[in-house]
Protein backbone atom coordinates (compact mmCIF):
# COMPACT_ATOMS: atom_id res chain seq x y z
CA UNK A 1 0.00 0.00 0.00
CA UNK A 2 2.91 2.32 0.93
CA UNK A 3 4.59 1.48 -2.15
CA UNK A 4 1.28 2.19 -4.37
CA UNK A 5 0.96 5.45 -2.49
CA UNK A 6 4.91 6.54 -3.00
CA UNK A 7 4.19 5.55 -6.54
CA UNK A 8 1.12 7.66 -7.29
CA UNK A 9 3.16 10.18 -5.60
CA UNK A 10 6.17 10.25 -8.00
CA UNK A 11 3.75 9.66 -11.00
CA UNK A 12 2.42 12.92 -10.11
CA UNK A 13 5.61 14.96 -9.14
CA UNK A 14 6.92 13.49 -12.87
CA UNK A 15 3.61 14.76 -14.16
CA UNK A 16 3.71 18.24 -12.55
CA UNK A 17 7.54 18.52 -13.82
CA UNK A 18 6.07 17.83 -17.17
CA UNK A 19 3.53 20.50 -16.89
CA UNK A 20 5.92 23.07 -15.14
CA UNK A 21 8.42 22.08 -17.83
CA UNK A 22 5.22 22.85 -20.74
CA UNK A 23 3.98 25.79 -19.10
CA UNK A 24 7.89 27.17 -18.50
CA UNK A 25 8.36 26.44 -22.37
CA UNK A 26 5.18 28.48 -23.55
CA UNK A 27 5.81 31.13 -21.08
CA UNK A 28 9.35 31.60 -22.38
CA UNK A 29 7.36 30.93 -26.13
CA UNK A 30 5.19 33.59 -25.34
CA UNK A 31 7.96 35.77 -23.60
CA UNK A 32 9.94 35.24 -26.84
CA UNK A 33 6.95 36.55 -28.88
CA UNK A 34 6.15 39.18 -27.39
CA UNK A 35 9.72 40.07 -27.22
CA UNK A 36 10.13 39.64 -31.36
CA UNK A 37 6.76 41.68 -31.58
CA UNK A 38 7.76 44.50 -29.17
CA UNK A 39 11.20 44.39 -31.24
CA UNK A 40 9.48 44.50 -34.62
CA UNK A 41 7.04 47.20 -33.48
CA UNK A 42 10.04 49.05 -32.39
CA UNK A 43 11.73 48.52 -35.98
CA UNK A 44 8.92 49.26 -37.46
CA UNK A 45 8.35 52.37 -35.98
CA UNK A 46 11.67 53.76 -36.36
CA UNK A 47 10.95 53.02 -39.91
CA UNK A 48 7.78 54.80 -40.01
CA UNK A 49 9.45 57.57 -38.10
CA UNK A 50 12.24 57.68 -40.99
CA UNK A 51 9.77 57.47 -43.52
CA UNK A 52 7.64 60.62 -42.43
CA UNK A 53 11.16 62.17 -41.80
CA UNK A 54 11.80 61.34 -45.41
CA UNK A 55 8.40 62.62 -46.32
CA UNK A 56 8.21 65.80 -44.32
CA UNK A 57 11.92 66.82 -46.15
CA UNK A 58 11.13 66.02 -49.33
CA UNK A 59 7.98 67.95 -48.81
CA UNK A 60 9.89 70.98 -47.37
CA UNK A 61 12.27 70.58 -50.54
CA UNK A 62 9.28 71.04 -52.63
CA UNK A 63 8.27 73.91 -50.91
CA UNK A 64 11.70 75.40 -51.33
CA UNK A 65 11.88 74.85 -54.93
CA UNK A 66 8.43 76.10 -55.53
CA UNK A 67 9.15 79.30 -53.41
CA UNK A 68 12.70 79.36 -55.67
CA UNK A 69 10.97 78.82 -58.94
CA UNK A 70 7.85 81.41 -58.04
CA UNK A 71 10.58 83.99 -56.65
CA UNK A 72 12.71 83.20 -59.98
CA UNK A 73 9.38 84.04 -62.21
CA UNK A 74 8.70 86.98 -60.17
CA UNK A 75 12.41 88.19 -61.03
CA UNK A 76 12.35 86.82 -64.19
CA UNK A 77 8.34 89.43 -64.64
CA UNK A 78 10.25 92.73 -62.68
CA UNK A 79 13.40 92.43 -65.40
CA UNK A 80 11.14 92.09 -68.31
CA UNK A 81 8.88 95.08 -67.12
CA UNK A 82 11.52 97.06 -66.54
CA UNK A 83 13.06 96.82 -69.98
CA UNK A 84 10.23 96.52 -71.97
CA UNK A 85 9.83 99.81 -70.08
CA UNK A 86 13.76 101.38 -71.22
CA UNK A 87 12.46 100.02 -74.81
CA UNK A 88 9.36 101.85 -75.03
CA UNK A 89 10.70 104.77 -74.37
CA UNK A 90 12.47 105.62 -77.28
CA UNK A 91 10.07 103.98 -79.42
CA UNK A 92 7.92 106.13 -78.04
CA UNK A 93 10.16 109.32 -79.32
CA UNK A 94 10.55 107.02 -82.90
CA UNK A 95 6.48 106.75 -83.05
CA UNK A 96 6.12 110.11 -82.22
CA UNK A 97 8.29 111.94 -84.88
CA UNK A 98 7.38 109.40 -87.67
CA UNK A 99 3.67 110.86 -87.33
CA UNK A 100 4.46 114.35 -86.97
CA UNK A 101 6.84 113.70 -89.81
CA UNK A 102 3.44 112.33 -91.97
CA UNK A 103 1.81 115.24 -91.14
CA UNK A 104 3.72 117.98 -93.29
CA UNK A 105 4.00 118.02 -96.59
CA UNK A 106 6.03 115.11 -98.07
CA UNK A 107 6.47 113.25 -101.55
CA UNK A 108 3.96 110.17 -102.26
CA UNK A 109 7.41 108.36 -102.14
CA UNK A 110 8.54 110.00 -98.77
CA UNK A 111 4.62 109.16 -97.22
CA UNK A 112 5.17 105.02 -98.70
CA UNK A 113 8.65 104.85 -96.72
CA UNK A 114 6.93 106.14 -93.89
CA UNK A 115 4.65 104.04 -93.72
CA UNK A 116 7.29 101.12 -94.15
CA UNK A 117 8.95 102.77 -90.77
CA UNK A 118 6.11 102.96 -88.88
CA UNK A 119 4.94 99.55 -89.85
CA UNK A 120 8.48 98.37 -88.60
CA UNK A 121 7.88 100.37 -85.50
CA UNK A 122 5.08 98.52 -84.63
CA UNK A 123 5.86 95.49 -85.13
CA UNK A 124 8.68 96.01 -82.47
CA UNK A 125 6.40 97.21 -80.31
CA UNK A 126 4.26 93.82 -80.34
CA UNK A 127 7.19 91.77 -80.23
CA UNK A 128 8.19 93.84 -76.84
CA UNK A 129 4.69 93.60 -75.79
CA UNK A 130 4.27 90.09 -76.61
CA UNK A 131 7.08 89.27 -74.57
CA UNK A 132 5.76 91.18 -71.56
CA UNK A 133 2.99 89.48 -71.72
CA UNK A 134 4.02 86.54 -71.53
CA UNK A 135 6.03 86.86 -68.19
CA UNK A 136 2.96 88.33 -66.65
CA UNK A 137 0.31 84.81 -67.80
CA UNK A 138 3.50 83.41 -66.21
CA UNK A 139 3.01 84.80 -62.64
CA UNK A 140 -0.58 85.33 -63.22
CA UNK A 141 -0.26 89.08 -63.45
CA UNK A 142 -2.63 89.79 -66.19
CA UNK A 143 -5.31 91.15 -65.76
CA UNK A 144 -8.40 92.61 -67.97
CA UNK A 145 -10.12 95.66 -68.56
CA UNK A 146 -13.33 95.81 -69.89
CA UNK A 147 -14.97 98.63 -71.72
CA UNK A 148 -17.67 98.63 -73.73
CA UNK A 149 -16.92 98.44 -77.26
CA UNK A 150 -18.12 98.07 -80.66
CA UNK A 151 -17.15 94.64 -81.96
CA UNK A 152 -18.05 94.45 -85.54
CA UNK A 153 -15.91 97.97 -86.42
CA UNK A 154 -13.10 96.41 -84.42
CA UNK A 155 -13.38 93.16 -86.69
CA UNK A 156 -13.81 95.14 -89.69
CA UNK A 157 -10.55 97.50 -88.54
CA UNK A 158 -8.91 94.57 -87.82
CA UNK A 159 -9.12 92.31 -91.29
CA UNK A 160 -8.49 95.89 -92.95
CA UNK A 161 -4.95 95.45 -91.02
CA UNK A 162 -4.03 92.02 -93.23
CA UNK A 163 -5.72 93.46 -96.67
CA UNK A 164 -2.21 94.19 -98.44
CA UNK A 165 -0.41 91.39 -96.92
CA UNK A 166 -3.16 88.69 -98.51
CA UNK A 167 -3.71 90.76 -101.55
CA UNK A 168 0.44 90.19 -101.71
CA UNK A 169 0.12 86.70 -102.01
CA UNK A 170 -2.92 86.34 -103.64
CA UNK A 171 -5.07 85.40 -101.22
CA UNK A 172 -8.50 85.59 -100.38
CA UNK A 173 -9.24 87.71 -96.88
CA UNK A 174 -12.82 86.89 -96.01
CA UNK A 175 -14.85 88.46 -93.09
CA UNK A 176 -18.08 86.65 -92.06
CA UNK A 177 -20.18 88.54 -88.97
CA UNK A 178 -23.95 87.73 -88.02
CA UNK A 179 -26.44 90.14 -88.95
CA UNK A 180 -27.40 90.65 -85.19
CA UNK A 181 -23.90 92.03 -84.37
CA UNK A 182 -24.90 95.88 -85.98
CA UNK A 183 -22.64 99.14 -85.63
CA UNK A 184 -24.85 99.76 -82.36
CA UNK A 185 -24.06 96.37 -80.79
CA UNK A 186 -21.19 97.14 -78.00
CA UNK A 187 -20.06 94.30 -75.35
CA UNK A 188 -18.33 94.39 -72.33
CA UNK A 189 -14.66 93.00 -73.36
CA UNK A 190 -11.13 93.60 -73.65
CA UNK A 191 -10.91 94.59 -76.83
CA UNK A 192 -6.73 94.99 -76.70
CA UNK A 193 -6.40 91.14 -75.51
CA UNK A 194 -9.42 89.90 -77.74
CA UNK A 195 -7.73 91.65 -80.65
CA UNK A 196 -4.08 90.31 -79.68
CA UNK A 197 -5.49 86.50 -79.69
CA UNK A 198 -7.29 87.10 -83.26
CA UNK A 199 -4.27 89.22 -84.56
CA UNK A 200 -1.96 85.95 -83.37
CA UNK A 201 -4.50 83.51 -85.18
CA UNK A 202 -4.66 85.76 -88.51
CA UNK A 203 -0.41 86.60 -88.94
CA UNK A 204 -0.23 82.13 -88.48
CA UNK A 205 -2.24 82.07 -91.26
CA UNK A 206 -1.28 84.49 -93.30
CA UNK A 207 2.34 83.35 -92.91
CA UNK A 208 1.73 79.85 -93.40
CA UNK A 209 -0.81 79.54 -96.35
CA UNK A 210 0.21 80.21 -100.34
CA UNK A 211 -2.93 79.42 -101.79
CA UNK A 212 -7.03 80.07 -101.27
CA UNK A 213 -8.41 81.98 -98.40
CA UNK A 214 -8.33 82.87 -95.07
CA UNK A 215 -11.60 83.43 -92.96
CA UNK A 216 -12.46 85.48 -89.85
CA UNK A 217 -16.30 83.94 -88.48
CA UNK A 218 -17.96 84.89 -85.94
CA UNK A 219 -21.36 83.67 -84.85
CA UNK A 220 -23.80 84.12 -81.85
CA UNK A 221 -24.39 80.82 -80.32
CA UNK A 222 -26.46 79.30 -77.48
CA UNK A 223 -24.47 77.42 -74.79
CA UNK A 224 -26.02 74.60 -72.45
CA UNK A 225 -27.70 76.83 -70.20
CA UNK A 226 -29.45 78.70 -73.21
CA UNK A 227 -26.86 82.13 -72.53
CA UNK A 228 -25.63 83.89 -75.96
CA UNK A 229 -21.92 83.38 -76.76
CA UNK A 230 -19.59 84.94 -79.18
CA UNK A 231 -18.43 82.28 -81.33
CA UNK A 232 -14.74 82.98 -83.13
CA UNK A 233 -13.07 81.27 -85.97
CA UNK A 234 -10.28 81.62 -88.59
CA UNK A 235 -9.81 79.35 -90.74
CA UNK A 236 -7.01 78.36 -93.46
CA UNK A 237 -6.14 76.93 -96.98
CA UNK A 238 -2.89 76.10 -95.99
CA UNK A 239 -0.40 73.31 -95.09
CA UNK A 240 -1.93 71.68 -92.22
CA UNK A 241 -0.27 70.16 -89.31
CA UNK A 242 0.51 66.42 -88.05
CA UNK A 243 -0.82 65.36 -84.89
CA UNK A 244 3.09 65.73 -83.92
CA UNK A 245 2.89 69.45 -84.49
CA UNK A 246 0.04 69.82 -82.88
CA UNK A 247 0.59 68.50 -79.38
CA UNK A 248 3.47 70.52 -79.52
CA UNK A 249 1.60 73.76 -80.82
CA UNK A 250 0.50 75.55 -78.08
CA UNK A 251 3.57 75.37 -75.96
CA UNK A 252 5.84 78.38 -75.15
CA UNK A 253 8.94 78.61 -77.92
CA UNK A 254 7.37 75.60 -79.94
CA UNK A 255 6.30 76.04 -83.26
CA UNK A 256 4.52 73.37 -85.42
CA UNK A 257 4.48 75.08 -88.66
CA UNK A 258 5.66 74.19 -91.91
CA UNK A 259 9.44 73.03 -92.05
CA UNK A 260 10.14 76.00 -94.87
CA UNK A 261 9.32 78.18 -92.08
CA UNK A 262 10.55 76.64 -88.63
CA UNK A 263 13.34 79.00 -87.88
CA UNK A 264 10.33 82.13 -88.04
CA UNK A 265 8.62 83.40 -85.14
CA UNK A 266 9.14 83.67 -81.57
CA UNK A 267 6.93 80.74 -80.80
CA UNK A 268 4.96 82.46 -78.28
CA UNK A 269 1.99 83.83 -80.42
CA UNK A 270 0.11 80.73 -79.88
CA UNK A 271 0.56 79.83 -76.16
CA UNK A 272 -0.08 83.42 -75.43
CA UNK A 273 -3.48 83.24 -77.58
CA UNK A 274 -3.87 80.03 -75.66
CA UNK A 275 -3.51 81.53 -72.14
CA UNK A 276 -5.43 84.79 -73.50
CA UNK A 277 -9.12 82.62 -74.34
CA UNK A 278 -8.61 80.43 -71.26
CA UNK A 279 -8.20 84.22 -69.07
CA UNK A 280 -11.40 85.39 -70.94
CA UNK A 281 -13.34 82.64 -69.59
CA UNK A 282 -13.23 80.45 -73.23
CA UNK A 283 -11.11 77.55 -74.61
CA UNK A 284 -9.08 77.75 -77.93
CA UNK A 285 -9.48 74.63 -80.13
CA UNK A 286 -7.63 73.17 -83.16
CA UNK A 287 -8.80 71.59 -85.83
CA UNK A 288 -6.08 70.67 -88.45
CA UNK A 289 -5.29 68.04 -91.47
CA UNK A 290 -1.86 68.07 -93.45
CA UNK A 291 -2.66 69.17 -96.49
CA UNK A 292 -6.14 70.46 -96.12
CA UNK A 293 -5.34 73.55 -93.94
CA UNK A 294 -6.54 74.77 -90.02
CA UNK A 295 -9.35 75.81 -87.85
CA UNK A 296 -8.70 77.85 -85.14
CA UNK A 297 -11.54 78.58 -83.10
CA UNK A 298 -12.95 79.68 -79.16
CA UNK A 299 -15.99 80.97 -77.72
CA UNK A 300 -17.03 83.91 -75.34
CA UNK A 301 -19.67 84.55 -73.26
CA UNK A 302 -20.27 88.40 -73.95
CA UNK A 303 -23.37 90.36 -72.82
CA UNK A 304 -24.42 93.06 -75.43
CA UNK A 305 -24.56 96.63 -74.38
CA UNK A 306 -25.97 99.51 -75.15
CA UNK A 307 -23.53 102.44 -77.35
CA UNK A 308 -21.58 105.08 -74.71
CA UNK A 309 -22.70 108.46 -75.15
CA UNK A 310 -19.22 109.59 -74.84
CA UNK A 311 -18.79 107.56 -78.76
CA UNK A 312 -20.82 109.77 -79.88
CA UNK A 313 -18.61 112.24 -80.01
CA UNK A 314 -16.22 113.26 -83.26
CA UNK A 315 -12.66 113.25 -83.65
CA UNK A 316 -12.88 116.35 -85.44
CA UNK A 317 -14.95 117.79 -82.18
CA UNK A 318 -12.67 116.38 -79.42
CA UNK A 319 -9.85 118.91 -81.62
CA UNK A 320 -11.91 121.76 -81.50
CA UNK A 321 -12.98 121.09 -77.67
CA UNK A 322 -8.94 121.14 -76.88
CA UNK A 323 -8.08 124.60 -78.37
CA UNK A 324 -6.72 126.89 -75.30
CA UNK A 325 -6.54 123.89 -72.92
CA UNK A 326 -3.76 124.63 -70.61
CA UNK A 327 -1.59 122.23 -69.99
CA UNK A 328 1.34 120.87 -67.50
CA UNK A 329 3.41 118.89 -68.95
CA UNK A 330 5.77 117.05 -66.79
CA UNK A 331 8.33 114.63 -68.76
CA UNK A 332 12.19 114.50 -68.39
CA UNK A 333 12.85 112.71 -71.90
CA UNK A 334 13.67 115.58 -74.20
CA UNK A 335 12.34 113.19 -77.31
CA UNK A 336 9.27 112.45 -75.53
CA UNK A 337 8.56 116.13 -74.92
CA UNK A 338 9.36 117.47 -78.34
CA UNK A 339 6.39 115.11 -79.39
CA UNK A 340 3.97 115.39 -76.53
CA UNK A 341 4.65 119.19 -77.10
CA UNK A 342 3.72 118.85 -81.15
CA UNK A 343 0.65 116.87 -80.82
CA UNK A 344 -0.79 119.23 -78.36
CA UNK A 345 -0.05 122.26 -80.00
CA UNK A 346 -1.31 120.48 -83.23
CA UNK A 347 -4.72 120.55 -80.50
CA UNK A 348 -4.35 124.36 -79.91
CA UNK A 349 -3.36 123.38 -76.59
CA UNK A 350 -0.78 125.80 -74.52
CA UNK A 351 1.76 123.16 -72.67
CA UNK A 352 3.89 124.46 -69.85
CA UNK A 353 7.20 122.21 -69.22
CA UNK A 354 8.57 120.68 -66.25
CA UNK A 355 11.66 118.51 -66.24
CA UNK A 356 10.73 116.54 -63.29
CA UNK A 357 8.47 116.32 -60.30
CA UNK A 358 9.71 119.09 -58.44
CA UNK A 359 9.68 121.38 -61.13
CA UNK A 360 5.98 120.03 -61.79
CA UNK A 361 5.14 121.17 -58.00
CA UNK A 362 6.39 124.50 -58.65
CA UNK A 363 4.75 125.03 -61.62
CA UNK A 364 1.39 124.17 -60.43
CA UNK A 365 1.77 126.21 -57.56
CA UNK A 366 2.37 129.48 -59.51
CA UNK A 367 0.22 128.59 -62.80
CA UNK A 368 -3.55 127.65 -63.59
CA UNK A 369 -3.88 124.60 -65.77
CA UNK A 370 -7.09 122.34 -67.01
CA UNK A 371 -4.81 119.12 -66.92
CA UNK A 372 -1.53 117.76 -65.87
CA UNK A 373 0.38 115.19 -67.58
CA UNK A 374 2.33 113.38 -65.31
CA UNK A 375 5.65 111.13 -66.41
CA UNK A 376 5.58 108.19 -63.69
CA UNK A 377 9.31 107.65 -63.80
CA UNK A 378 11.12 111.02 -63.31
CA UNK A 379 13.92 111.91 -61.45
CA UNK A 380 14.68 113.68 -58.37
CA UNK A 381 11.31 113.44 -57.68
CA UNK A 382 8.74 110.66 -59.40
CA UNK A 383 5.09 111.10 -60.96
CA UNK A 384 3.93 109.37 -58.24
CA UNK A 385 5.49 111.26 -55.39
CA UNK A 386 4.71 114.45 -57.28
CA UNK A 387 0.81 113.75 -57.78
CA UNK A 388 0.68 112.79 -54.39
CA UNK A 389 1.79 115.88 -52.80
CA UNK A 390 -0.57 118.01 -55.39
CA UNK A 391 -3.16 115.97 -54.42
CA UNK A 392 -2.86 117.07 -50.71
CA UNK A 393 -2.09 120.55 -51.36
CA UNK A 394 -4.82 123.22 -50.63
CA UNK A 395 -4.58 124.96 -54.19
CA UNK A 396 -5.64 121.26 -55.51
CA UNK A 397 -8.54 120.63 -52.78
CA UNK A 398 -9.96 124.27 -53.95
CA UNK A 399 -9.98 123.53 -57.29
CA UNK A 400 -9.13 119.96 -58.45
CA UNK A 401 -7.29 119.38 -61.44
CA UNK A 402 -7.16 116.03 -63.48
CA UNK A 403 -3.88 114.30 -63.44
CA UNK A 404 -3.25 112.11 -66.39
CA UNK A 405 -0.14 109.70 -66.06
CA UNK A 406 2.32 109.09 -69.17
CA UNK A 407 4.08 106.01 -68.98
CA UNK A 408 5.36 103.25 -70.53
CA UNK A 409 4.19 100.63 -68.48
CA UNK A 410 0.92 99.08 -68.63
CA UNK A 411 -2.13 100.20 -66.88
CA UNK A 412 -2.13 96.65 -65.06
CA UNK A 413 1.89 98.05 -64.13
CA UNK A 414 0.78 101.31 -62.59
CA UNK A 415 -2.40 99.49 -60.81
CA UNK A 416 0.12 96.69 -59.32
CA UNK A 417 2.13 99.91 -57.32
CA UNK A 418 -1.29 100.80 -55.60
CA UNK A 419 -0.87 104.54 -57.12
CA UNK A 420 -4.04 104.23 -59.31
CA UNK A 421 -6.14 106.25 -57.04
CA UNK A 422 -3.52 109.15 -57.95
CA UNK A 423 -4.31 109.24 -61.38
CA UNK A 424 -7.59 109.90 -62.78
CA UNK A 425 -6.27 108.10 -66.04
CA UNK A 426 -3.39 107.01 -67.77
CA UNK A 427 -2.16 107.73 -71.35
CA UNK A 428 0.05 104.83 -72.46
CA UNK A 429 3.53 105.56 -74.25
CA UNK A 430 4.19 104.73 -77.16
CA UNK A 431 1.47 107.35 -77.95
CA UNK A 432 -1.28 106.53 -79.83
CA UNK A 433 -2.06 110.24 -81.26
CA UNK A 434 -5.53 109.37 -82.78
CA UNK A 435 -6.67 108.33 -79.03
CA UNK A 436 -5.13 111.45 -77.05
CA UNK A 437 -7.48 113.78 -77.74
CA UNK A 438 -10.42 111.53 -76.42
CA UNK A 439 -8.75 110.64 -73.25
CA UNK A 440 -8.12 114.46 -72.33
CA UNK A 441 -12.05 115.26 -73.70
CA UNK A 442 -12.80 112.43 -71.28
CA UNK A 443 -11.02 114.32 -68.34
CA UNK A 444 -10.94 117.77 -68.94
CA UNK A 445 -14.11 119.83 -67.52
CA UNK A 446 -16.12 121.52 -70.63
CA UNK A 447 -18.12 124.37 -69.36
Amino acid sequence: MERKSRDLLILLIAISACVISLLAGQLVLMISTLVLALAYSTLSTLKLGLSLEAVTKEKEQALSNKAEAESQAALKSRFLANMSHEIRTPLNGINGMLYLLSQTSISTEQKDLLRIAQSSSDHLINLVNMILDYSKLQVHKMKLRLEPTPLRSKLEDLIEMFRFQAREKDLRLKLELPEELTEDTYYALDAVRLQQVLINLLNNALKYTDHGYIQLKVEIVKDYNGQDRLYFEVRDTGPGMSKEQQNHLFKAFEQGQHKRNRNSGTGLGLSISKSLVDLMGGKLYLESKESLGSRFYFSLALQPLSRPEEENFKSSEAIESLKGLRVLLAEDNAVNFQVAMRVLHNFGAEVFWAKDGLEALELFATGDFDVILMDVEMPLLNGVEASKRIRESSKYRIKPVPILALSARSVDEIQDQSVSNLFDGLIPKPFKIESIQLILRRFVNQD
